[in-house]
């Protein structure tokens, strides 16, 4: 009985890793939102209510832009979590260098195209109003100017996350907030710009955000250096802009669907309908920026344990995300939803993620429209009619797949097995856990036919970086802390991976530092028995060892 519980995974480090990315992501979504909430106060403070409705009405324009940094940048940062677990540094920069390469050279096009028309822009998104036209064109030909260095700036924060330091990116948005906040007064109120001083003050937040993002390119924790691959560039952009599609198609239908449903309450239920709208609409921004905290880790971490080939910690990583969707958030079916959809798309339904996004909104106009329809004061019910039947959908969509892949879990679509042969458990900081781990492994090593003399060397090198985590990884409350093992046997290699929540040690730099009493040999020897690759991400030492199975000696 002791032993299946020592070979079982637990989620106290993913659960550590969701937290940290999680309330950072929360946070900067927060910050950014109160930001936007000032510059529409001081707007409609020192210039007047026609201003702020001039900016309102560019936010098709922003949608448009956000469609393009959803099929560039998350598209790419899914692409580089799932390189990241498989430890692929070269596919990882690939990816990196195209991605921002083709975001720019895609941005600056678009921004220039539409800065040539904005006279006609202007006229569109505004219906020719006079007093409105005027101020949303002087607003849109500065906002132009700094739509590239927004979305490279978003995209980056998505890069950054996915790396292992969401809290770089929540400090960069709180500065770019505040500062967003201080120029808004300075340019507005004191130097009497007008409506364009808006629009530099949220170029000087993003562009200060971006050098402040910058700090996290130049440490030694960074995974990414630019590599041009000029054969493959568009290659790796078209992968990214395939695996962010489904976000960018969900992006642009969520502006289609609010424009439809502010129509159907308006022409249902009136003024006094679309006040209660708009007040519900401000909660549904509040829930959403939860949501998005919450359901995105599913690409940042999720991708990088499907790359280290841990399902299970994918499925921990997943019903740690319910659990918490269920615990804060009120619009349940909904959320639900969204997150089962990022799950599909990283796990590679990448049709499936793409109808869903179309059924997601479709199924909201349809159900509010329908109900508005039979009676008016019933179209309030749309909402979570449509939440539950679009889980409906699911369950049958998933039920279908599961019958003719009985290897995967309804709704959720998780492989019930992990590739390969493979051992995942997590470890108490105590000697006598680190030994039964150390068996475990040995059997484990035994069953997948190892070859006893690489069979020796993978437990000489697991033994002393286990019991140096249980000795020095932490000072107080051990008792409290689990460390996590995953061992994979491959056709060729044996990976194992070893993740702590300990103060931060790099064991490869350990290589030849010992002293004449011994101590630092192990790790010396750990060195130059196997290929060990250290990661400082989410707070957790992560150490990732390959052996040769074919080595004799």
């Amino acid at each position: 009985m002791r032993n299946q519980e020592e070979r079982k995974k637990k989620g106290y480090l993913i659960a550590k890793a969701l937290h940290q990315f999680m309330w950072a992501s929360i946070l900067a979504s927060v910050a950014s939102q109160i930001a936007m909430t000032t510059d529409a106060i001081v707007v409609s403070q020192f210039i007047g209510p026609e201003a702020i409705s001039a900016i309102n009405l560019t936010i098709p324009v922003v949608i448009f832009f956000n469609f393009l940094m959803m099929l560039f940048g998350m598209g790419g940062s899914v692409l580089v979590a799932k390189s990241l677990g498989e430890r692929d540094a070269e596919t990882t920069n690939k990816v990196f260098t195209s991605t921002l390469i083709g975001l720019v050279v895609v941005g600056v096009f678009f921004s220039a195209l539409l800065l040539i028309f904005s006279p006609q822009v202007a006229s569109f998104i505004t219906n020719d109003t006079p007093v409105v036209y005027t101020l949303s064109l002087r607003y849109l030909r500065i906002m132009l100017l700094g739509t590239t260095i927004s979305i490279l700036f978003m995209t980056v924060t998505n890069f950054i996350k996915t790396d292992g330091n969401p809290r770089l990116v929540m400090n960069a948005v709180l500065v770019s907030s505040l500062l967003n906040l201080v120029f808004d007064i300075l340019f507005i109120a004191i130097l009497k710009t007008g409506i364009e001083g808006s629009a530099w003050a949220s170029i000087i937040g993003s562009v200060t955000a971006l050098l402040l993002c910058s700090r996290h390119f130049r440490s030694a924790n960074n995974s990414y250096h630019w590599q041009v691959e000029t054969k493959q560039c568009h290659q790796y952009i078209l992968k990214g802009v395939m695996m962010g599609f489904p976000m960018g198609i969900n992006t642009l239908l969520l502006g289609i669907s609010t424009y439809a449903i502010n129509s159907i309450i308006l022409s249902s239920l009136g003024a006094d309908g679309i006040f209660a709208w708009a007040i519900c609409f401000q909660l549904f921004i509040i829930l959403q920026m939860v949501l998005s905290g919450i359901a995105t880790s599913i690409y940042s971490i999720g991708g990088l344990l499907i790359g280290e080939k841990d399902i299970e910690g994918l499925r921990l990583l997943t019903n740690k995300v319910m659990k918490y969707i269920c615990m804060a958030l009120l619009l349940i079916p909904y959320a639900i939803a969204v997150v089962y959809r990022i799950l599909y798309q990283i796990l590679g339904y990448w049709s499936l993620s793409v109808v869903l996004s179309i059924v997601q909104m479709g199924s909201m106009i349809l159900f509010v429209g329908l109900l508005a329809w039979i009676r008016p004061e019933w179209l309030w019910w749309g909402f979570p009619a449509s939440g539950l039947f679009l889980l409906a959908i699911y369950l049958v969509v998933t039920l279908v797949i599961h019958h003719r892949h009985p290897d995967t879990e309804v709704m959720t679509l998780i492989p019930q097995a992990e590739d390969g042969q493979s051992l995942n458990f997590s470890v108490k900081y105590k000697n006598e856990d680190v030994q039964q781990a150390l068996e475990n492994i040995s059997m484990f090593l035994e069953s997948c036919d190892i070859e006893p003399a690489t069979s020796f060397q993978i437990n000489l090198c697991c033994e002393e970086l286990m019991y140096n985590i249980v000795t020095y990884a932490v000072n107080k409350d051990a008792d409290k802390h689990l460390f996590d093992v995953h061992v994979v046997c491959h056709k060729e290699t044996v990976s194992v991976l070893i993740k702590d929540d300990g103060k931060p040690f790099n064991p490869t730099l350990k290589t030849v530092s010992f002293n004449e009493d011994g101590d630092g040999l192990g790790l010396a020897l750990v060195n130059t028995m196997a290929d060990i690759k250290y990661k400082f991400m989410y707070n957790q030492n992560v150490v990732f060892l390959t052996f040769n199975r074919e080595q004799t000696s």
